[in-house]
């Protein structure tokens, strides 16, 4: 099964969220850890950082609007995943919301010898 993700990058710094836009998909199996190496390495995402926290945005059926909830491991990725493919099982999509890290340190996460 095949996942839609669309994701979106929040600056705390500046206190702004972009849009959201359509990064590509993934299997509904795929680890966490391998999330985040998916997200450094996508040109769609174009991150030039290694993603600090990772946020998941599911639709509130009652009051309309979206809960957002952080992912910290591979259990919370997993019942998202699952959680997608249950809300809509023809279309699943994951929104995800990235948080680029205030420091700066995760520049340095995605270096490779020819950049220094």
């Amino acid at each position: 099964m095949r996942i839609r993700v669309m994701g979106a990058l929040r600056d705390l710094q500046n206190n702004r969220t972009e849009e959201f836009s359509n990064l590509g998909n993934i299997g509904q199996n795929l680890p966490y850890s391998m999330l985040k190496f998916w997200l450094i390495h996508n040109p769609r995402a174009n991150l030039q950082f290694s993603p600090d926290q990772l946020y998941v945005q599911t639709p509130d059926p009652i009051s309309r609007t979206f809960i957002t909830q952080a992912i910290d491991s591979d259990a919370a990725f997993k019942r998202c995943t699952k959680e997608a493919v249950r809300r809509k099982p023809n279309d699943p999509e994951l929104r995800l919301l990235v948080v680029r890290p205030i420091g700066g340190g995760g520049l340095y996460a995605t270096m490779t010898l020819n950049m220094m």
